[in-house]
């Protein structure tokens, strides 16, 4: 499936650190992943509720944008210790915080990043 103005994306997926069966820790090792995706200003979709998913920011959606994407876009959770897919887009550093996954008619995943950072000097 091809969605409209699709462009390359290179995202860092964290991975989860776990115990080997000898009990020593291995560390998580981020991988890049490159996909097809859209990137879109989130402006005036606070009404989805997705401001829940911003700490602290109330209905401000500033900084958020929306991701559509055929491969699969990985949020954040963190009660699992999990950090989102993150990619730069415009000079700034996101990561995905909600994940909506459509199966049907045009399957698809969007979500939706908030700024964690820049990459200017």
């Amino acid at each position: 499936m091809s969605i409209p103005f699709e462009r390359s994306v290179t995202i860092t997926r964290s991975g989860v650190g776990a115990y080997d069966d000898d009990g020593v820790w291995a560390p998580a090792v981020d991988t890049t992943v490159v996909i097809m995706a859209t990137i879109q200003p989130d402006v005036g979709r606070s009404k989805l509720g997705v401001e829940n998913t911003y700490p602290d920011s109330g209905s401000d959606t500033s900084g958020v944008i929306a991701i559509y994407s055929a491969s699969q876009i990985i949020a954040a959770d963190e009660a699992l210790s999990v950090t989102g897919d993150r990619f730069t887009y415009d000079n700034e550093l996101y990561e995905v915080t909600k994940v909506n996954h459509y199966r049907d008619i045009i399957p698809h995943y969007k979500g939706f990043a908030m700024v964690v950072g820049s990459n200017e000097p």
